[in-house]
C-alpha cells in the first residue's frame, strides 16, 4: 500500500489489547451460499443486508467467504458463527479484536486506499471492491447469467432446449440386499452337533475310534435303535393292561384262564414279565449310549489335545441357551457318536431351534472341555482366524460377548452387530459396533430405536441428511429438558441447531434452584461472551449481586464469577465480574461466626478471591492468614467438645418406600440401589461433611420388579467416563440410565449394565486401573471373571469352590457373591468359601459359615481381608497366599464390615460397632460406639480418612469419624 506522495508502507494484523471495537460488519466463512442464507435469514432486516464475497486467492477466484454489512448493526442479531468486524477510515473493515500495525491514522488510510470497500482477512489478506459489487440476499437465489461464450443461445425458443447429461442421483445410503433377521435364523438354524442319527454318519466324517474300541456299523446301530423302540413300544402297550390286573388281584389267572402262565411265574402273568423285559432292555441300551458317549468325549479331548483343528470339528457345545429363551425345540433321539460340522461362524446355526441330544456331562469333563475350547479360540485369534474364533465362542461355549468382540476385531461388525442386538440385548453396543464400522444409516436408525436422539442425528447430518439431524436433535433437547439436565439441552441448541437464543432462555430458568444452578449460569455468562452481547452480561452480573444469594449456592456463585473473570472476551465486562465477586465474598466472610460450620465456606471463600489477583502476593498472603485463623479456632473448639472416639458428624435420609441394599462411594460422591413396589431405585448425592449443606438427592428408576431372592450388584468405576455398573443377580442386565450434572456432586453419568459386562453377573468389583473383577455363574458353575477396560480378559473356574459343596452350586441357597480387587489380585467369597487369586493361583480356604460380606482396604498396600458371618466375622492376611487370622466381633449379629483409608477395621451391627486395628498381625479392639437400633445393610469407607458411612435399612445415611489412633 502507498500514498499519493509515493511513500509505500505494509500494513500487518496485530491482536487488539484493549478494548474490542465495535462491530459493524460480520464475516461469514465458508463458500457454501446455503449456509450463508441460512444465518441471514434469521437477521433484523436481511433486505438491507450487502454481501461481498471473498476469492479463495488472487488466483483462485472461488468463494470463500463473505462479509455481511447490515443496514443497521446494533439491531442486527448474527450468531456465534459469524466473526465481527469493525470499521475504519469508512472504508476498511478488519477484525474486531485486531489493530493496524503500525498504527495508520483514519485519513492517511482513505487516502492510501484505492478501492471504495476493502476487507482485510487474516489469511487472504486485503480485497477490494467497488460499491457497485455489492450483492443482496436475493442475488444468491438468482439463476446464473447465460454464458457469454453462446451468444446463439439467446435467440433459441423456448421449445428448442437441448437436452444435456444429468449428473448422477447422490449416493446416500448403502445396504444389503435381505439382511439376516430373527426369522430366518430360526427357520435356518434346525441343524445342531449330536442331533442326527447315528445311521447317517458317513466313514470319512466319524473321528478315529481308540483303541480296543469296535464301531457296531450301520446295522448293528440300525438294529439297536429298533430293539430300544420296540422296548418302548412294549412298555406303553403292556403298562395299562398290567395295572388294570394288579388292582383286580390276580388278572388273568385270577379269572381261570391262562393259570399255568401264572403259576409259572410265581403268580406273576406273562404282560407282567414281557413288562420288566422291555424294562431291563430299555436300561442295558441306556447304558450303552451312556458307556459310548463317555468313550466319544474322552476322544475329542483326545483330539483338541493332539489335533486342535481336527477335534473343532467334532466339539460338542457346552453352553447352553435356556437361560436367555431360546432352548431347544424337541428332543432328538439319543445317539452315541459326534457329528461333523464345518468350523466357521454361521448366523444362521446361533441359538438352534430344532431338537437335540442332550449329552450329560460330567463336571471334570466339562471343565476340560472348557479351557480346551478356550484355548483353541484365543490362538484362532492370534493367527487371525476371527470367524473360528467366533464360531467357538458362540456356538461352542455360548459366550456370545466374546464371540461379538472377535467379530468386530475382524472386521465383520454387521455380524457382531447382530449378536450384541440379539442375543446379548445390547442394542446401543449394536449401534455403536455398526457406527465404528462405517455403517452410518443402518447405526442412526438403531440409535433413534433407542431414542438417542443426539447421536441420530450427528450420523444423519455425516449423511449430509440435514433436516432430519436436526429434528433428531431438536427431540433431543426434550429429552434433556424432561430429564432436568438444561445444561445439555443447552449445549445441542446452540453448537449443533444453531439456536443461541432458545439456549439462552433455557439456561436463564435454571438459576438459583435448579440442580445445575451453577453451572447452567456459569454458561449462560460465557454465551453472552461468545455472542458478543457485553452489555446483557453486565446487566446479568447487577442483578446477581443485587439479590440475595441462597447459602448453598455462596461459594459456587463466588467461584464461577471469578473463573469468568479470567477468560471474559471483554476487558470491561472482566473487571465487573471480578468486582461481583469481592461483594458477594465480603458479604460472607463479614457475617461469619467462627463456627465449624463456616469453616470450609470461609476458607474456600478466601481462596476464590485471592484467585482474582495472582500476582498480589499480599492478598494471597492475608487470605491464607484469615483462613488459618478461622481454621484454628475450629480446631480448637474440636479438641475441647471431643470426647468420643467414634462420633456421629452427619446423617442424613434417602427416599422412603425402598428396600435399600448396596452403597458405593467415588470420593465424597456416594452411589446407593434399592428396590421397592415400582421397581429398582438407584439414588447419587453428595456425603461430604466439610462440603455444602444442601445438596439434593438425585434418583433415577427402573421399573422392572425383582423378587426377593434376587440381589443388587453396584460397582463404581475409578474412571469418571464409566457407566457405574448396577446389575440385578444372577446376571439380569439392567439397561443404562443417566445422572444429570448437577452442582457440588458432578458431571453427567451413567448407570447401569457396561457394554461388556460378563454374563451371568454375581458380584463385580474394580481395579485401580479400571479392570473389573466379576463373580459369575456359568452352566451353573462358579467363575471368575476379570476384564480390561478395553474388553479383553479372561475366565477361570472357580472349581476349589465347587468341591466345598456336594451339590451343584445354588447362588440362591449359599449366599450372595462377594469380590474385591487386593494388591496383585482378587479377593472372592461365595457361600463358605473364601480365596484369593494371584495370577494363574488361586489360594481357598472352607470357613466352614457362610459369608455374609468380604471388605479389603482402600488403599491396596495393606495384605488383608474379613469376611462376616451371622455372628462376627474374621480376618484373613495375605502376604503369603491365604492366612486364618484372628476372629472379631462376637456377639454383633449380621453385620457388616468395612476397613477406614486410614487403616482401621470397623464392624457395625443394629445395635453396636466396634473399631479394631491391626498390630503384628494381632487385632486390637480400639473403641466401640452405639447402633441406631435398626440393622444395617452396607457400610463403606468415606471421604475422609477416619470416617465410614454406614446405610440403614430405613435410607439413613450415617457418617461416622473415628479419632481413636
Amino acid at each position: 500500500m502507498s500514498t499519493p506522495a509515493g511513500h509505500p508502507f505494509r500494513l500487518a494484523l496485530r491482536p487488539r489489547l484493549d478494548a474490542v471495537a465495535a462491530a459493524r460488519a460480520w464475516l461469514l466463512p465458508g463458500g457454501d451460499p446455503a449456509a450463508w442464507l441460512a444465518e441471514v435469514s434469521t437477521w433484523n432486516d436481511p433486505a438491507g443486508l450487502r454481501l461481498f464475497v471473498l476469492p479463495t486467492s488472487i488466483r483462485d477466484r472461488t468463494p470463500s467467504a463473505v462479509l455481511v454489512v447490515p443496514r443497521d448493526a446494533d439491531a442486527a442479531r448474527p450468531s456465534a458463527w459469524a466473526q465481527p468486524y469493525t470499521l475504519r477510515g469508512g472504508r476498511l473493515f478488519l477484525p474486531c479484536d485486531a489493530r493496524l500495525f503500525p498504527e495508520v491514522g483514519d485519513d492517511e488510510l482513505v487516502r492510501a486506499l484505492v478501492s471504495e470497500v476493502a476487507v482485510i482477512h487474516p489469511a487472504i489478506g486485503l480485497c477490494g471492491f467497488a460499491s457497485v459489487e455489492a450483492l443482496a440476499v436475493a442475488d444468491l437465489l438468482a439463476p446464473p447469467a447465460r454464458s457469454a461464450r453462446r451468444p446463439e443461445a439467446a435467440v433459441e425458443a423456448w421449445d428448442e432446449a437441448r437436452t444435456g447429461e444429468a449428473d448422477p442421483p447422490r449416493l446416500e445410503r448403502v445396504r444389503v440386499e435381505r439382511p439376516p433377521t430373527v426369522e430366518g435364523i430360526i427357520a435356518s438354524g434346525r441343524d445342531d452337533i449330536g442331533d442326527g442319527s447315528p445311521s447317517d454318519l458317513g466313514e470319512e466324517d466319524d473321528p478315529p475310534p481308540a483303541d480296543g474300541d469296535r464301531d457296531p456299523g450301520a446295522v448293528g446301530r440300525a438294529g439297536r435303535f429298533l430293539g430300544r423302540q420296540l422296548a418302548k413300544g412294549v412298555r406303553w402297550a403292556t403298562k395299562p393292561a398290567s395295572g388294570d390286573r394288579a388292582g383286580a388281584g390276580g388278572g388273568v389267572g385270577g379269572e381261570g384262564v391262562g393259570e399255568g402262565v401264572g403259576e409259572a411265574a410265581g403268580g406273576s402273568s406273562w404282560v407282567d414279565r414281557l413288562h420288566a423285559w422291555a424294562d431291563r432292555k430299555v436300561r442295558s441300551l441306556s447304558d450303552a449310549i451312556e458307556n459310548a458317549r463317555e468313550r466319544e468325549l474322552e476322544r475329542l479331548l483326545h483330539l483338541l489335545e493332539t489335533d486342535p483343528d481336527r477335534g473343532l470339528r467334532y466339539a460338542l457345545p457346552i453352553g447352553g441357551d435356556r437361560e436367555r429363551g431360546t432352548a431347544p425345540r424337541g428332543i432328538a433321539d439319543p445317539g452315541w457318536r459326534l457329528g461333523s460340522r464345518m468350523v466357521d461362524y454361521d448366523p444362521s446355526r446361533v441359538g438352534g431351534g430344532g431338537a437335540v441330544d442332550p449329552w450329560d456331562v460330567g463336571w471334570e469333563v466339562r471343565q476340560k472341555l472348557h479351557q480346551r475350547y478356550r484355548e483353541a479360540a484365543n490362538r484362532e485369534l492370534a493367527i487371525g482366524r476371527h470367524r473360528r474364533a467366533a464360531y467357538i465362542f458362540a456356538q461352542l461355549l455360548g459366550d456370545y460377548a466374546a464371540a461379538a468382540a472377535a467379530l468386530e476385531e475382524g472386521r465383520f461388525y454387521r455380524e457382531a452387530a447382530e449378536l450384541h442386538r440379539r442375543k446379548l440385548g445390547q442394542p446401543l453396543e449394536a449401534a455403536r459396533c455398526l457406527e465404528r464400522g462405517g455403517l452410518l444409516d443402518e447405526a442412526a436408525e438403531l440409535y433413534a430405536e433407542q431414542e438417542e436422539w443426539e447421536k441420530a442425528g450427528d450420523l444423519r447430518a455425516r449423511l449430509g441428511r440435514k433436516k432430519e439431524a436436526i429434528q433428531a436433535w431438536r427431540c433431543a433437547v426434550e429429552a434433556h429438558r424432561s430429564a432436568e439436565d438444561p445444561l445439555a439441552a443447552a449445549r445441542i441448541l446452540e453448537e449443533k441447531v444453531r439456536a443461541p437464543e432458545e439456549a439462552l432462555g433455557i439456561l436463564a430458568v435454571a438459576w438459583p434452584w435448579d440442580t445445575q444452578a451453577a453451572r447452567c449460569l456459569e454458561e449462560r455468562i460465557d454465551l453472552l461472551g461468545r455472542l458478543g452481547r457485553h452489555d446483557g452480561c453486565e446487566a446479568l452480573v447487577d442483578e446477581l449481586v443485587g439479590e440475595p444469594v441462597p447459602g448453598p449456592r455462596r461459594v459456587a456463585l463466588a467461584e464461577l464469577l471469578a473463573g469468568a473473570s479470567t477468560r471474559y472476551p471483554d476487558r470491561g465486562v472482566r473487571a465487573v465480574l471480578s468486582d461481583a465477586t469481592r461483594v458477594i465474598a465480603g458479604r460472607r466472610l463479614a457475617r461469619a461466626t467462627g463456627t465449624a460450620a463456616d469453616e470450609a465456606e470461609v476458607h474456600q471463600l478466601s481462596k476464590t478471591v485471592a484467585r482474582l489477583v495472582p500476582e498480589d502476593r499480599l492478598l494471597l498472603r492475608d487470605a491464607q492468614r484469615f483462613a488459618g485463623r478461622r481454621r484454628e479456632e475450629a480446631r480448637h473448639r474440636k479438641q475441647v467438645g471431643a470426647s468420643d472416639p467414634v462420633s456421629l458428624v452427619a446423617e442424613r435420609a434417602l427416599p422412603a418406600g425402598v428396600v435399600w441394599a448396596a452403597l458405593a462411594l467415588d470420593g465424597a460422591v456416594l452411589h446407593a440401589v434399592g428396590h421397592g413396589m415400582d421397581g429398582i431405585t438407584a439414588v447419587r448425592t453428595r456425603i461430604d461433611v466439610a462440603g455444602p449443606s444442601a445438596l439434593e438427592i438425585q434418583e433415577t428408576r427402573w421399573r422392572l420388579p425383582i423378587g426377593p431372592e434376587s440381589r443388587l450388584v453396584l460397582a463404581v468405576p475409578p474412571n469418571a467416563s464409566d457407566p457405574v455398573l448396577l446389575a440385578v443377580a444372577p446376571g439380569t442386565r439392567l439397561p443404562q440410565l443417566r445422572f444429570p450434572a448437577a452442582d457440588g456432586i458432578g458431571d453427567a453419568r451413567a448407570i447401569g449394565a457396561p457394554d461388556r459386562m460378563p454374563e451371568g453377573i454375581l458380584a463385580a468389583a474394580y481395579a485401580p486401573g479400571g479392570a473389573l473383577v466379576a463373580v459369575t455363574l456359568m452352566e451353573n458353575h462358579l467363575a471368575l471373571a476379570q476384564q480390561g477396560r478395553g474388553g479383553a480378559g479372561r475366565v477361570r473356574l472357580l472349581a476349589e469352590a465347587q468341591r466345598v459343596y456336594d451339590d451343584p452350586l445354588d447362588p440362591f441357597a449359599l449366599g450372595a457373591a462377594h469380590v474385591a480387587s487386593i494388591r496383585d489380585g482378587t479377593a472372592v467369597a461365595f457361600g463358605r468359601f473364601v480365596g484369593v487369586c494371584f495370577d494363574e493361583e488361586l489360594r481357598s480356604d472352607d470357613s466352614g459359615e457362610r459369608i455374609l460380606g468380604l471388605a479389603v482396604p482402600p488403599t491396596p498396600v495393606r495384605p488383608r481381608i474379613a469376611v462376616v458371618h451371622a455372628e462376627g466375622g474374621r480376618v484373613y492376611w495375605t502376604e503369603r497366599g491365604l492366612e486364618a487370622g484372628p476372629r472379631f466381633g462376637q456377639g454383633l449379629h449380621d453385620p457388616v464390615v468395612c476397613f477406614t483409608r486410614a487403616g482401621h477395621l470397623v464392624v457395625a451391627g443394629s445395635h453396636e460397632g466396634r473399631v479394631y486395628r491391626a498390630e503384628d498381625r494381632e487385632l486390637r479392639h480400639r473403641a466401640s460406639f452405639d447402633g441406631p437400633g435398626v440393622p444395617p445393610v452396607a457400610i463403606a469407607a468415606g471421604p475422609g480418612s477416619n470416617e465410614v458411612v454406614v446405610l440403614l435399612r430405613d435410607g439413613r445415611l450415617r457418617v461416622h469419624r473415628i479419632t481413636v489412633p
